[in-house]
């Protein structure tokens, strides 16, 4: 059997193939953010920071068995590869069953020995048999494999197994009381409404109105403090979305406003797909933090899919401790590390965060002893 990589790195050329690769997408995965209309977003980002995005597209007698979505870049000359979406997206290799183990040997010479990738960083799902092929893969090979599992990238989930009022009475009496001061308070400041807009809705003025709350958000002072213009996920969504709307019935836009005399203050956006509802983005204007709107705004999207029949969970996508209002239930993910020369302590600082000129220094050095190991022997 003849396998066969397509690698695409232009976003407009995925445009061109992208029917395919969505039907491949929506018939064996559960994530509706790696669909073609975010993938274009998250390689045209890639480009804009000077690395090269690449799609990996696997194929047997034309037929696509399997898909990876990587960014790669370069430092002091090494190629580095890593998941071209952040864990809060829970990437993953998405690979016709039938083909998994031999996919995922071409993927892995395709980056290691095609690409000459010094080393990978890949987040996925705890739950997929992707990592425990790629070990066994890694193995083989004789490349360096190490699975970690941090709690901080984690993904709290919620049931929707009961009824609301049953919900409600599960979390405790203070669960109630909590939103119930929160009401109160809203009455007092004012007449407040929350409206619910949807794909069947109109979306036209939703980019906007969500926009306007971010600028007087918490997290526009952060962004302003990091030199970033905007929230790049966030508009990578509302883009993704416009542009997937009406193409699968299974997917569905939803956005709660929460309005205080006749002015938006907080906004919740969520995206389902079939029986799973994703809390993308939720947000206030911090003028009313006292008011706890986002908070609020939360609770009532989470109220709406609980009396929604078609829902059977709801992923709250990340592991923040105000998420702990609703559930402490969590689903794992692991990020899964593959070197081949570089020492390991070097490779982790490529992706820990820690700054260019930091892990640059780091790599300096290792070439350096690198060198004098080569020259010496």
């Amino acid at each position: 059997m003849e396998f066969s990589i397509l690698a695409i790195s232009d976003p407009n050329k995925l445009s061109k193939i992208e029917k395919d690769v969505d039907l491949f997408i929506n018939s064996l995965s559960e994530s509706p953010f790696i669909f073609s209309a975010f993938t274009r977003q998250a390689m045209r980002r890639s480009l804009s920071q000077g690395h090269t995005p690449l799609l990996l597209i696997v194929t047997v007698e034309r037929k696509i068995i399997g898909l990876a979505q990587l960014t790669l870049r370069k430092s002091f000359g090494l190629r580095f590869a890593e998941s071209m979406f952040g864990y809060a997206y829970s990437p993953d290799f998405i690979i016709d069953d039938r083909y998994r183990e031999a996919c995922i040997k071409v993927v892995l010479d395709f980056i290691f020995k095609k690409l000459k990738c010094e080393c990978v960083s890949l987040y996925m799902p705890a739950e997929s048999p992707n990592p425990k092929i790629l070990g066994q893969k890694c193995k083989e090979s004789k490349i360096h494999f190490r699975q970690k599992e941090p709690s901080y990238i984690a993904h709290r989930t919620i049931p929707v197994d009961c009824s609301w009022n049953d919900f409600q009475e599960k979390r405790g009496r203070n669960f109630k009381r909590r939103f119930k001061k929160i009401v109160q308070h809203l009455n007092k400041a004012g007449q407040w409404r929350i409206i619910r807009v949807d794909d069947e809705g109109n979306m036209q003025d939703v980019p906007e109105r969500i926009l306007a709350v971010e600028r007087m958000s918490w997290k526009e002072e952060l962004r302003t403090s990091k030199k970033v213009a905007a929230d790049e996920d966030l508009l990578s969504i509302l883009a993704g979305s416009q542009s997937l709307a009406g193409e699968f019935p299974e997917l569905r836009q939803v956005v709660w406003f929460l309005e205080l005399n006749g002015q938006t203050i907080a906004y919740t956006l969520a995206l389902q797909y079939r029986r799973i509802a994703f809390i993308a983005k939720t947000s206030y204007d911090n003028r009313y933090k006292m008011l706890y709107p986002g908070l609020f705004i939360n609770n009532s999207a989470i109220e709406d899919f609980f009396n929604n029949t078609n829902v059977e969970r709801i992923d709250l996508m990340t592991n923040l401790s105000f998420h702990n209002a609703w559930t402490v239930k969590s689903l794992s993910r692991v990020q899964l590390l593959m070197w081949r020369m570089i020492p390991l302590y070097a490779f982790e600082l490529v992706f820990s965060g820690i700054g260019a000129r930091t892990a640059t220094n780091f790599l300096r050095n290792v070439l350096l002893r690198r060198g004098k190991t080569s020259k010496s022997s």
